[in-house]
């Protein structure tokens, strides 16, 4: 499901970008030890929530952590303010219309 999850991040980047805040989904991610401290500064490198989030999602890109984008999806379907958002990734097809939301 990661591999799956991260080609939808990868599709709908835009759309992530422009509606979560790094900083509402950076605690959980460290707490589930998806990053560690030591990239707080590369992810809130500037005050601007866009460059924030792409900061963020590069260091998804080159985590090893294998639940990495599951424990994300997680995440940001748990703000209610998202629901829009998850929806889009749940309306959203890949590879031949696969898709890990029945």
């Amino acid at each position: 499901m990661n591999a799956v999850l991260k080609l939808k991040f990868k599709k709908l980047e835009k759309a992530v970008v422009e509606n979560v805040n790094a900083a509402d989904v950076i605690e959980f991610l460290l707490q589930e030890e998806i990053i560690g401290n030591e990239d707080i500064p590369k992810v809130m490198v500037t005050g601007n929530p866009r460059v924030q989030c792409r900061s963020l999602l590069g260091l998804l890109e080159s985590s090893s952590h294998p639940q990495a984008y599951v424990i994300l999806y997680m995440t940001i379907k748990k703000k209610s303010d998202l629901r829009q958002l998850v929806d889009r990734f749940e309306e959203t097809y890949i590879s031949a219309g696969f898709n890990c939301f029945p």
